[in-house]
């Protein structure tokens, strides 16, 4: 099976391959070149589809190995550090040589992202045990505040399906708030125009947890998004954060600037590929407008007109082991 795995990964990498050669053949049609234009978008999109429907395979292939590569080498990595020091439990004892076996490790363990959080803790849970006056120096990468990780795909640019960045914003026992990178598209907030509904009932927290959930997430990705309630908002598996999440969250403000995607700018956003405005879930002062963060990073209580269109940053909480 694991055979599988990489011969359907190694699908997945001739496709893109592909999919970047197709790109190039067509930035450098003529403008009069529209029928060659229209195929190779065609052959491009056809070939996007079959990208994403390899990268579902393979995770699907991956589950039902067990565990994902990444937490094999993990569970390796144990077992060997394991054996080195039972070895110099019985000759030497414990010393500062045993630095040297743990940084044996630290490379495979480092890049890691959300994915191997519990095998991580029994490692240091290992070493605190068998020797501690190292295990305190030695600090294993847990997801941190401001890490970037990569859940889902979702549109890039016009033809480009990518795996979504997201910020961690909060890590509370076994779950993460996530928060997209950049704004992934540009949409009203509610499409009502004489007035604004709230959260609740907003076209994008709709739009949010049904066509953008679907497309965005794997069965497998959708099964450790958690649904969220706050107060007497029913927050969903994906929604947009509150002004107070964002000062709790992001006080720094140019923390808050945002970059839009290729595809968000062409979706309507107004400003330029450097910053772009935000939605917030938060009302504004009037019926019809809710708050939202500016493109210098300024959160805006009065808010915009709903039907605006603004950039969109879904925020998710993600459980792990």
């Amino acid at each position: 099976m694991e055979g599988q795995y990489k011969e359907v990964q190694g699908e997945a990498e001739s496709i893109a391959a592909e999919i970047a050669g197709l790109q190039g053949q067509l930035s450098k049609l003529g403008l009069f070149a529209g029928k060659e234009k229209k195929e190779l978008n065609s052959q491009i999109s056809s070939n996007m589809l079959k990208k994403k429907s390899a990268i579902e395979k393979a995770q699907e292939l991956s589950n039902r190995i067990g565990e994902l590569p990444e937490k094999r080498i993990l569970q390796d990595e144990l077992s060997l550090l394991e054996e080195k020091i039972e070895i110099k439990q019985n000759s030497t004892g414990f010393s500062a040589s045993l630095d040297s076996i743990l940084d044996e490790i630290k490379e495979k363990i480092a890049p890691l992202g959300y994915t191997g959080p519990s095998k991580r803790k029994e490692i240091m849970d290992f070493m605190k045990e068998h020797c501690p006056e190292t295990a305190n120096d030695y600090v294993l990468s847990f997801p941190k505040v401001g890490e970037l990780v990569e859940v889902g795909v979702y549109l890039q640019d016009a033809s480009d399906v990518s795996p979504i960045k997201w910020q961690i914003l909060k890590i509370e026992d076994n779950r993460i708030l996530l928060l997209s990178d950049k704004a992934i598209d540009c949409k009203p907030f509610d499409e009502n125009t004489t007035s604004a509904p709230g959260w609740n009932d907003s076209s994008i927290k709709k739009w949010l947890n049904t066509s953008f959930y679907k497309v965005a997430f794997t069965e497998d990705e959708q099964s450790i998004i958690g649904k969220q309630e706050e107060s007497n908002e029913t927050l969903e598996k994906v929604f947009l954060l509150s002004v107070d999440e964002v000062q709790e969250c992001l006080a720094d403000i140019k923390n808050r600037v945002c970059k839009p995607t290729s595809f968000a700018l062409r979706s309507g956003g107004k400003e330029s590929s450097d910053s772009i405005s935000w939605w917030l879930r938060t009302k504004g002062v009037s019926a019809i407008k809710t708050a939202c963060v500016l493109n210098n990073g300024e959160v805006d209580n009065k808010g915009f007109q709903s039907t605006f269109k603004l950039g969109i940053r879904p925020a998710i909480w993600v459980t792990f082991e």
